[in-house]
């Protein structure tokens, strides 16, 4: 009897130390963000991206701090971003950056208050430099209409103005690289002179045709968004 005893009593202390050990490995199995990476990296702005990895038997984050900072600094800026289930990556964007300077970043992975990755550290990257706004102009073969586009790059108002020598209407167009056309309207001047604005800030960072068509001649420039 008492070796029964004894032998339960060790089949199950061997019982909970499996379960202890396979708790605990289990809690530290929490799969860290690979393929880190930076994208849209402007004067102010960089969008920071990695892949979540699916491993057998571990936990993929839902929850990961991001960290950056000036290259050479101690200071580390914090961010939390959070992700669902069935979300392939994690990516957020970090904006107020310095021009012309470098930054490191960092991901870590948060699978639970008590298990989380190393962090993995993405590649560094440098914002673009201060842009000289400036403008850009363009005429007619026969110079019987003329443009300005101002400012160039530009952020979030494109201002056109320009001189026709022949009277009637104005066509504005704006036309992606890919062809698509972003903006397009007719203006009825008063004048041979003539001038408006235009809202920019929710087209997409890239370059554009900008086409002014007159009577019977037509100008066209290239403007940059940023």
């Amino acid at each position: 009897m008492n070796i029964m005893k004894k032998k339960i009593f060790t089949l199950g202390l061997l019982v909970m130390i499996l379960m202890a050990l396979v708790g605990e490995a289990g809690a530290q199995c929490c799969v860290a963000p690979t393929n880190l990476r930076v994208r849209n990296i402007t004067r102010h702005e960089a969008d920071l991206l990695w892949n979540r990895v699916t491993q057998v038997g571990c936990t993929t984050p839902t929850k990961y701090k991001v960290q950056y900072r000036v290259k050479g600094t101690t200071t580390w800026t914090t961010i939390i971003v959070r992700t669902k289930k069935d979300d392939v990556r994690g990516d957020t964007s970090i904006r107020n950056l310095i021009p012309s300077t470098m930054y490191q970043w960092r991901v870590q992975g948060i699978c639970s208050s008590t298990s989380k990755t190393a962090f993995i550290a993405g590649p560094s990257f440098t914002t673009l430099a201060f842009a000289v706004s400036s403008a850009v102009t363009s005429s007619s073969p026969q110079n019987k209409l003329s443009v300005t586009a101002s400012p160039n790059p530009a952020v979030s108002v494109l201002n056109l103005t320009g001189h026709a020598k022949e009277t009637g209407p104005v066509e504005i167009q704006i036309i992606s690289q890919t062809g698509f056309m972003v903006f397009h309207k007719s203006y009825n001047f008063n004048s041979y002179d003539f001038s408006t604005s235009i809202d920019v800030s929710k087209f997409q960072k890239g370059t554009y045709m900008v086409r002014v068509n007159g009577k019977t001649e037509k100008a066209s420039l290239t403007i940059i968004k940023e």
